[in-house]
């Protein structure tokens, strides 16, 4: 059921002209070369319940690198900007020396740029890189000289001296400051919120002291994985990545190759269903679907899952199936005798991984 090489032909044509980033990576595989006589006997993965399911957490805990993992945050340090409020138990003139009816904030001791505060009998006293019971245990030395066995408390009002920066394709990007409650990183996007209408959520920047981190997130909450365990630390970026010019395209025995915007939220092969037209519906049991993706771990190899439509569950299964930007869904015969030429038409230079053993995650 294959049809004239000019098909294919076709095909090429349209992506090349269509798809910006298809065609640097045409290019740069075309610089590569490869010798695809390997191609004419390669087996495509069957999409399977059984794929799905074992390469779920697999392929989420491949895009945590263990770095993010092993953090542990510390206790909260006072610094610069942070807001204190000092209670010296039975000494009100100490806590509040405006009266009882004054408003604790109006009588909190902010931190200065030098990292320290004023403090009465006292003096300035160094509060910067200090924890909150540090502070207190200085503070109950000092004081102690004054008055028979202070009892000292040091809680922090507001939290200014720590923050996190969110941008990108947030809700709401800026600031989030970091508290004595460690703040992971589910509860930051949380708190920032996703716009599901412009977010890449396969593309979460994680950047920390110079090094920057991939994320697929909406991969990773969507599968077991310990992605609660990511905590953040002062000076992180986080950085949602637009999903405008990221794409999944369409080719093959389809009435014109066209591509999709990728929304990034858990995209699905279903959503590739959905976008067809009703001829192809209507004969999908005489086509099946190929998801053409790049191997990540072989920059110029390619690799091929199939969608079996004769399957009964063929919807349900590609239902499960997440794509990934840049995958291209060929739509062709149930049997493809020569995936050499298919490939090398959509892109010159691609090597083909095969055999379904090689799979370990759909990533």
């Amino acid at each position: 059921m294959n049809r004239p090489l000019l098909v294919f032909l076709g095909v090429s044509i349209f992506v090349l002209q269509a798809c910006t980033s298809l065609t640097s990576l045409q290019a740069q595989n075309a610089q590569a070369g490869t010798d695809m006589s390997a191609g004419s006997r390669f087996t495509p993965v069957p999409i399977t319940s059984e794929i799905i399911a074992a390469s779920a957490r697999a392929d989420a805990l491949a895009n945590i690198p263990s770095e993010l993992i092993d953090y542990e945050p510390e206790a909260y340090r006072i610094g610069p900007g942070d807001a204190l409020f000092i209670t010296v138990w039975d000494h009100p003139e100490l806590t509040i020396p405006g009266g009882s009816q004054t408003d604790p904030a109006a009588n909190a001791r902010f931190v200065s740029e030098e990292g320290t505060i004023f403090y009465p009998f006292i003096g300035k006293i160094r509060a910067a890189g200090l924890k909150p019971d540090q502070l207190r245990q200085a503070l109950t030395s000092k004081l102690s000289r004054l008055i028979d066995q202070p009892q000292i408390d040091v809680n922090v009002l507001e939290y200014n001296s720590q923050k996190i920066t969110l941008t990108g394709a947030f809700s709401n990007p800026g600031y989030l400051p970091l508290t004595a409650s460690p703040l992971s990183l589910l509860e930051a996007v949380s708190a920032a919120g996703i716009n599901e209408d412009k977010a890449d959520s396969s593309k979460l920047l994680l950047i920390r002291d110079g090094v920057t981190y991939t994320l697929n997130y909406a991969g990773l909450i969507n599968k077991l994985t310990p992605v609660d365990e990511i905590y953040l630390r002062a000076g992180d970026r986080l950085h949602l990545q637009s999903a405008d010019q990221a794409k999944v395209y369409i080719a093959g025995e389809v009435d014109a190759p066209h591509a999709l915007p990728y929304t990034g939220t858990a995209m699905m092969l279903s959503a590739v269903l959905e976008s067809l037209d009703a001829s192809f519906t209507s004969s999908f049991r005489s086509r099946d679907l190929y998801v053409i993706r790049d191997d990540k771990s072989r920059s110029s190899e390619k690799r091929v899952f199939q969608l079996d439509a004769q399957q009964p569950n063929a919807y349900m299964l590609a239902d499960r199936f997440p794509l990934m930007p840049e995958d291209v869904v060929y739509v062709g015969a149930a049997k493809i005798d020569n995936w050499a030429n298919v490939l090398s038409q959509l892109f010159p230079g691609a090597h083909s991984t095969e055999g379904a053993e090689q799979v370990s995650h759909l990533d």
